[in-house]
């Protein structure tokens, strides 16, 4: 009974720590820093995205306003417009490693990566940007 008390605390040590190391290392691998522009073809330029695990567990956030990143951290946005779930973290490297990242991200988009917006705005611009990322990854 004593090692089952241990093993629980330490997964849930594990736990807190982990988010906040995914988070961390999801910065390092992915290399964006505020102020970086945000590539013509992606749709993401003036929105509040909250990422979470497939536990639903905040790793981060990425702000953008006028196609630049704003901000990006370890914390919570207040009322984002889009909430991202990334399967695993081996998935953008993945999508950082292809030759066609755009297509690697299309095809990642139904399985791996899931934008849901927050309201029918977000939710219809997810739509059109979606669309357009299929369509962009065939040429």
């Amino acid at each position: 009974m004593k090692y089952l008390f241990i093993l629980l605390i330490m997964i849930g040590t594990i736990s807190m720590v982990s988010a906040n190391d995914l988070c961390q290392e999801l910065i390092e691998r992915t290399e964006v820093v505020e102020d970086a522009s945000i590539p013509r073809y992606l749709p993401y330029r003036n929105d509040k995205i909250n990422i979470f695990d497939p536990n639903e567990e905040l790793i981060g956030h990425l702000e953008t306003s006028n196609g630049k990143v704003e901000s990006i951290g370890c914390e919570a946005l207040d009322e984002p417009n889009i909430h991202a779930y990334i399967s695993d973290l081996e998935v953008i490297d993945i999508i950082l490693d292809s030759d066609d990242p755009l297509k690697e991200l299309n095809a990642r988009l139904k399985e791996d990566i899931i934008l849901e917006g927050q309201s029918f705005g977000s939710q219809t611009k997810l739509v059109v940007s979606r669309m357009f990322i299929r369509i962009a990854s065939l040429f």
